[in-house]
């Protein structure tokens, strides 16, 4: 939610941002925080930003192939209504078109319940029980490959 609040407010005080247009209402941001790539999908409509997903890449890679850390967030007066689900899906398929091959991974606390439920349709599971490392509560790991076919 950072993120989303971070944006907005951004766009409201008028910040110079290179948007690439993609479908719909969906504009994508590429910048590069502490030299790692992380690109933005924001639904952006009248100057309000009502859904955000980001993909950062992580250190590391699995299996020889890149990893990116997703994070979403939905402006509350738009929850319920599959926000989440497209500005994810929307960030796949931009990303499917520059990389052959990644890693999407999330991690959840496992009392954020509607985020869980979101990661549940995008990641096709349930996601494996762990502890996050910066807050020490639990929480679920989700990830899933994503191939250019």
């Amino acid at each position: 939610m950072d993120g989303l609040r971070s944006l907005q407010s951004a766009i409201d005080n008028c910040m110079p941002f290179s948007f690439v247009q993609l479908q719909s209402d969906y504009k994508m941001i590429y910048d590069e925080p502490s030299g790692k790539r992380r690109f933005w999908y924001a639904k952006i409509v009248n100057g309000e930003v009502r859904a955000l997903s980001t993909f950062g890449l992580e250190d590391g890679t699995y299996n020889q192939t890149d990893r990116y850390s997703v994070n979403y967030a939905v402006t509350e007066n738009y929850r319920g209504h599959g926000l989440a689900i497209e500005a994810v899906n929307i960030g796949i398929e931009d990303l499917r078109k520059r990389l052959k091959r990644f890693y999407v991974e999330a991690l959840i606390e496992e009392t954020n319940v509607s985020s869980v439920a979101v990661a549940k349709k995008l990641f096709s599971g349930i996601g494996t029980a762990t502890i996050d490392e910066v807050s020490r509560k639990p929480a679920l790991f989700f990830y899933k490959l994503i191939e250019f076919r």
